[in-house]
């Protein structure tokens, strides 16, 4: 450019080329300066592109942005301090487990000791009902045994045993006793818990089996005590108890072409007196018959 100019010495372009030069040199070293404080860290690279890794698993899972990141941060951090005050309220409520387990076994063994206190006067007396019930050899007891856990009906296992034989073992009264000495053995202890129990309504199907004479007149008297506190509804086939009833129905059952029909029918005097002489004397019924079928309705 010098050269050209010697043609033309007005011209300024060698001035302004120069002035460029000397830029260029200022910008080569401002440059230079400024590549030499930069650094290379592959260690911090990775961290910067697994922050960015991270933030982006973020927003995926919990929002478009970061703002809804945070929120859901904020929001976590509240529930996990809840859960850690849950802990302190397990332990409170662990505390008042304890004291109402200590108070349950503590009723339990209560309710122990009762049991054990009314057992043999219980069976007493229940023996002494099944002795006046045709049982000519009794023995019955409560069998009370710890549970492994307390229940809502306590902390024991309580077994009827009974015997009726001599020389027999009491066994468990729901695995030795018949249909009928079962009947027999709830009526013996209904009538000695008769003031104790609720139950407002019994039924009493055929206690009467092996039974006759004194011993069914035991049973009606029995019978007539729990009526005066409760419905007795009875099923029997001997005058003795039957007589004892404030109402009497007679139960009939016969087949109308290829169906079988019963049928219920409630007795009047008369027809209490009439049954009770064919359960007295069967298919022949005398002027005797019906006047002892009278007698025993009168008594």
């Amino acid at each position: 450019m010098q050269e050209m100019c010697r043609y033309e010495e007005s011209s300024e372009l060698p001035g302004q080329l120069s002035e460029i030069e000397n830029l260029l040199s200022d910008f080569n070293q401002s440059l230079s300066a400024y590549m030499d404080e930069m650094t290379y860290d592959p260690e911090e690279l990775k961290r910067i592109g697994d922050r960015l890794d991270l933030i982006n698993n973020l927003k995926a899972k919990y929002g478009r942005t970061l703002e809804d990141v945070r929120t859901t941060a904020d929001t976590l951090e509240q529930e996990l301090e809840e859960l850690t005050k849950a802990d302190e309220e397990i332990g409170r409520l662990r505390g008042e487990l304890e004291d109402a387990d200590k108070d349950l076994r503590k009723e339990a063994d209560a309710l122990t000791k009762l049991r054990k206190k009314a057992a043999e006067p219980l069976a007493a007396e229940v023996r002494t009902a099944l002795l006046d019930m045709n049982f000519t050899h009794v023995e019955f007891y409560a069998k009370i045994e710890p549970l492994a856990e307390v229940t809502a009906e306590g902390q024991d296992s309580v077994i009827f045993c009974l015997s009726t034989n001599l020389g027999e073992e009491p066994k468990p009264l729901h695995k030795v006793a018949s249909g009928g000495e079962l009947s027999r053995v709830m009526l013996a202890l209904k009538a000695t818990l008769s003031d104790a129990a609720d139950t407002p309504t019994l039924v009493f199907d055929e206690i009467d089996v092996g039974i006759s004479g004194i011993t069914a007149q035991k049973i009606g008297e029995l019978l007539q005590r729990l009526a005066k506190t409760r419905q007795i509804l009875v099923i029997t086939h001997l005058p003795q108890i039957a007589a004892v009833g404030d109402t009497a129905y007679r139960i009939d059952k016969q087949v109308v072409g290829e169906k079988t029909i019963t049928s219920i029918t409630e007795l009047d005097q008369e027809g209490r007196v009439t049954e009770l002489a064919r359960l007295l004397g069967g298919d022949k019924i005398t002027d005797a018959i019906l006047q002892s079928a009278r007698e025993l309705l009168a008594k």
